[in-house]
């Protein structure tokens, strides 16, 4: 199948064009990737103990980041115990604990081995929008959002007002080539 649509696209009487062959090959491909594949990775995951204090420079990174879901853990970070939603900081004053805001609804937790067309419909069908990724170990290894799956599909990023990172993956592989270049130095 994908073949054909490749072959349609070149062709230039086709009525297939370029977007077009972009958004099918990624329908017919995304389902054979797993979470680990397109998850933003744990050393470039925002997120608050659940004993932290929402001060003005906590608020602020959230709101210059444009961070709408914040896992939020017991202790370590492998604990996640629910998510701290953007929107319920509006009526807060600085100073509250996470305790007081963050929601402790069903979190979806997935192996990085799981399968994009399962994780969509597993997100689709829990009506969460993020999914928190772990090892065999029962390591956090990262989260995967409904958007990444869409992005994954279509091709593209998605990317709104409020992002300043692009491709987090990216970014985490930046740190990490930035982090070992000073360990070698």
């Amino acid at each position: 199948m994908k073949e054909i649509i490749k072959f349609h696209e070149d062709r230039p009487e086709s009525s297939v064009d370029a977007n077009e062959e972009r958004i099918i090959l990624g329908a017919l491909s995304y389902s054979d990737k797993i979470a680990a594949d397109i998850m933003t990775p744990r050393s470039v995951l925002f997120s608050l103990e659940v004993n932290a204090t929402l001060d003005d420079a906590t608020l602020s990174e959230i709101k210059t980041n444009g961070f709408t879901r914040i896992p939020v853990y017991r202790d370590q970070l492998d604990n996640i115990i629910g998510l701290l939603y953007a929107k319920d900081l509006i009526a807060i004053e600085p100073g509250a604990k996470v305790s007081y805001v963050y929601r402790q609804n069903k979190i979806l937790i997935i192996p990085g081995t799981k399968k994009l067309g399962t994780l969509m419909n597993d997100l689709l069908q829990s009506r969460n929008h993020l999914a928190i990724v772990y090892d065999e170990y029962g390591m956090l290894v990262g989260i995967v959002t409904l958007e990444d799956i869409v992005e994954e599909i279509m091709k593209v990023e998605i990317v709104d007002e409020a992002d300043n990172v692009v491709d987090l993956r990216l970014e985490a592989n930046k740190r990490a080539q930035k982090y070992l270049h000073k360990q070698i130095s």
